[in-house]
């Protein structure tokens, strides 16, 4: 009879539940009914997985990751320019000032919004604090115009500490056990999990593996799962967004058959990559001997540091390439519903229809493509100085 690994309550009809094998708050999709029970789910689910997709929430709003429960994107707050103005993301493209976006000047009010959808919201919001007003009035005198923010915003990201670390730990064992693993190998990960040992190493951050490729598009979670009963290891190598990379040490007692297992999925594409993955790790006790060298501490943990940055700024070259894609693709769209309607019949357009959308898309996307140039003009600028 299956039971739970954590609690070992046998599964029935009423308890059992379907664990995502890599938290679906970061993306993922690989599940399993023989993992854990539907009490022990809820408590993982609500402590450390709810942690680290915290901590990841950044890459999911920027990325606009589609999730299996999750539909709402992250909010992100309190993002800064570097004038002192404070921001809000709520749909992962668009920042919103936290101040009013209406202000009075002397020739009326002006209404700062993102869309022409906003931009209603916020006048019938006006209409209910000023019940007096002539709402038709105002709409008529309405003077439109569009404008690019030029600031930057700043995103902090802090990804660490010992909540993380568990729910990583757990990927692993999850990993493991649905591959039919034996749970008795893996007692002080689970321990470490639970907050009955302490990490000791059985779970660290580590550097991404320079023989790892990614294809330009991809964003990828990746476990790599090593058992070696020879040497008594049983080891896990765990890549969170491409970027951030962790040695899970589930066994140093391992006796069970020789296996080596990979699973990369991603994120963007809800496709599963075929990929090669290798790494050298020399155990937790050759581990922990090295990193009790101060240098060597020292030095590994800038090594990581600079490794998970240049991943970020990768990741962050991609949110910008979508976003861009993205921006042309709606503005070819409005383009045609402005020159045909909503409801047009493509094989009627005809070629006058198509070179009065060519010129309306030409007007709609040269301010946005000379923003986007000055911008990167404006970055290239600061990173040669």
């Amino acid at each position: 009879m299956m039971t739970c690994y954590n609690c070992n309550v046998p599964f029935t009809t009423e308890n059992s539940s379907e664990e995502h094998i890599l938290p679906q708050g970061i993306g993922g999709r690989l599940t399993s009914t023989e993992l854990l029970c539907r009490n022990c789910n809820s408590k993982y689910g609500s402590t450390i997985d709810k942690d680290l997709s915290k901590q990841f929430e950044s890459f999911v709003a920027l990325l606009r990751l589609k999730r299996q429960r999750s539909k709402e994107l992250p909010i992100l707050k309190n993002l800064i320019s570097p004038s002192g103005k404070l921001f809000t993301l709520k749909d992962g493209r668009f920042p919103e000032p936290v101040h009013s976006p209406v202000t009075k000047t002397a020739n009326g009010y002006s209404i700062n919004a993102r869309n022409e959808e906003e931009f209603q919201a916020i006048l019938k919001g006006f209409k209910k604090k000023y019940p007096g007003s002539d709402f038709m009035e105002m709409e008529n005198k309405v003077e439109r115009s569009s404008s690019y923010m030029e600031e930057p915003i700043q995103i902090q990201m802090n990804v660490g500490g010992d909540s993380l670390l568990k729910a990583v730990g757990k990927i692993a064992l999850n990993y493991y056990l649905s591959k039919h693993g034996d749970r008795k190998y893996v007692t002080p990960l689970l321990d470490f999990i639970n907050g009955n040992l302490n990490n000791d190493e059985y779970v660290h951050h580590h550097l991404i593996e320079p023989s790892i490729s990614w294809n330009p598009r991809e964003v990828s979670h990746t476990i790599c799962l090593q058992g070696n009963p020879d040497t008594h290891t049983l080891v896990a190598y765990i890549i969170l967004f491409s970027s951030a990379s962790y040695i899970v040490n589930l066994s140093e007692t391992y006796a069970g058959p020789s296996c080596s297992y990979t699973y990369c999925y991603d994120v963007m594409t809800h496709q599963e990559v075929d990929k090669e993955v290798s790494f050298f790790y020399p155990g937790r006790t050759a581990y922990k001997t090295a990193i009790l060298t101060t240098k060597v501490k020292d030095e590994m943990a800038q090594a990581i540091r600079s490794s998970l940055k240049s991943a970020t700024s990768r990741i962050l070259g991609l949110v910008e390439l979508f976003q861009y894609e993205d921006k042309i693709e709606e503005t070819g769209v409005e383009a045609i519903i402005e020159v045909l309607g909503p409801n047009f019949d493509e094989e009627e357009i005809s070629n006058e229809s198509v070179n009065k959308i060519l010129a309306v898309f030409n007007q709609k996307i040269g301010p946005f493509l000379i923003h986007f140039f000055n911008k990167h003009k404006k970055l290239s600028n600061r990173s040669s100085q």
